[in-house]
């Protein structure tokens, strides 16, 4: 491996541990919980009428 593709993956490494970093604490933020809430009954609704073919 050359050193430009080992520093390109090196990069993306820290590109997506920083993402990920993001992630969790918007994740974790107890503001949007309404949100979080608001998704998983919507996508399980979604999932339980294509489910049912409807």
């Amino acid at each position: 491996m050359n050193k430009e593709a080992h520093k390109d993956s090196q990069t993306v490494a820290q590109q997506e541990r920083m993402v990920l970093k993001q992630m969790s604490r918007d994740f974790l933020d107890p503001a949007r919980e309404w949100c979080r809430i608001f998704a998983e009954t919507r996508d399980t609704f979604l999932l339980v009428l294509v489910a049912a073919g409807g």
